[in-house]
């Protein structure tokens, strides 16, 4: 006699089960991409700001936010994942009720390419950047997890993608998603269009009534010949915050050059250079700073000044063309690779070093003003003793 068993019953969740989830990653994958936008814009615009991300070299929001990889078509990529999230949430509206299922399909294909997109800017991440943001990984686990939730309710609710057509139609006859899709595509044209480029720093020329010489040591500075205020400076050419700072000291020293003189010693956080850094970090510096010291040896310190802070800024580069760049400053190309040999600037280059390393001087920029050191930046009390 054969016995029948029961089967057993599959029990299914029920929609909201699966669908409020996937409302809390598009919330925090829009939380973090406003976050991330705001932390873009101050790195750029505010000189005291380090974001609640800068942990360390390997994880730090504001090394990301400064490479130029943070910037697509314009735009700081922020923007493009806050407008992704929102397709996300316009299209998760749609299927609130279990109406238009089938863009569970756009959903997930949408998904899938914001997750290749996370894979290429993991790759950017641990291979051109050599570090990691937090809020980026957290927008990148949101896009995997939506991506999966879709897959997860077109397999639970049985949808087809032969009616994906049908409900898509209807779904973009709706003049209120018709309406809200213009505004968030018209939104994204005006931003590209009308959003300013605070990520490009103008450089302005230095004028004819600018004083530039060498202090007795031999560093270069520039501003006031007798000065009520004298800043220091010891930077790296590889450094994002220096640059910024460069941009910013140079332009008051053009609003102030009876007032201010600015000195600036070469501190290249450069392993086979500076014998405070003990691993491979910012290769290339050192030799930088022997272009700068040659280029002064020409009277063309601070053209080659700027030039190499603009290179770094805009070409991001592997390695400097030594042509070009001599005949951008008015060098002889014959001569300018002799910069990386000579005893001269090797023993100037060393002097900095040593004069920094005496300061305590352990980040770039630093500035020593009055014989105190002021790391990161200057405090405002300091410089609000110009003259307007």
């Amino acid at each position: 006699m054969t016995s029948h068993q029961p089967q057993k019953k599959h029990y299914h969740l029920p929609y909201p089960f699966y669908f409020y989830p996937v409302c809390s990653f598009i919330l925090t994958g829009l939380g973090s991409c406003i976050y991330l936008g705001i932390v873009h814009f101050k790195n750029y615009t505010d000189l005291n700001f380090a974001s609640i991300c800068a942990l360390s070299k390997a994880i730090n929001c504001d090394t990301v936010a400064q490479s130029s990889y943070s910037i697509l078509l314009s735009l700081p990529i922020a923007i493009w994942g806050l407008f992704a999230f929102l397709l996300f949430g316009l299209l998760l509206l749609n299927t609130k009720d279990q109406k238009n299922m089938d863009l569970w399909w756009l959903t997930f294909g949408l998904g899938l390419a914001c997750c290749a997109v996370s894979i290429f800017y993991g790759y950017v991440s641990a291979q051109k950047i050599h570090s990691y943001c937090i809020f980026c990984l957290l927008c990148y686990l949101c896009y995997f997890s939506i991506t999966f939730m879709a897959f997860i309710i077109i397999r639970r609710f049985h949808i087809p993608p032969g009616s994906l057509l049908k409900s898509s139609g209807s779904y973009f006859r709706a003049r209120s998603n018709l309406l809200v899709l213009a505004t968030l595509l018209g939104s994204l044209i005006l931003f590209q269009w009308k959003l300013p480029h605070y990520w490009e720093f103008p450089q302005h020329p230095i004028p004819s009534t600018v004083s530039t010489g060498q202090t007795a040591t031999g560093a270069h500075w520039i501003g006031a010949s007798h000065p009520t205020i004298t800043i220091e400076e010891y930077a790296d050419y590889m450094c994002f915050q220096c640059g910024k700072m460069h941009i910013f000291l140079r332009n008051l020293v053009n609003r102030h050059p009876e007032e201010l003189r600015l000195i600036h010693h070469n501190y290249p956080m450069d392993h086979l250079f500076n014998p405070l850094v003990k691993q491979p970090f910012h290769v290339g510096a050192g030799q930088m700073a022997l272009l700068a010291l040659y280029a002064g040896s020409k009277n063309k310190f601070w053209e080659m000044n700027d030039e190499l802070y603009r290179i770094v800024r805009e070409d991001k580069p592997d390695g400097i063309d030594l042509k070009p760049l001599a005949d951008r400053i008015g060098l002889p190309r014959k001569e300018i690779a002799l910069a990386f040999s000579s005893p001269e600037y090797l023993r100037l280059l060393s002097n900095d070093i040593q004069q920094g390393l005496q300061h305590r001087i352990t980040s770039t920029p630093s500035y020593v003003i009055n014989g105190k050191v002021y790391p990161g930046t200057i405090p405002l009390e300091i410089l609000s003793k110009l003259v307007p």
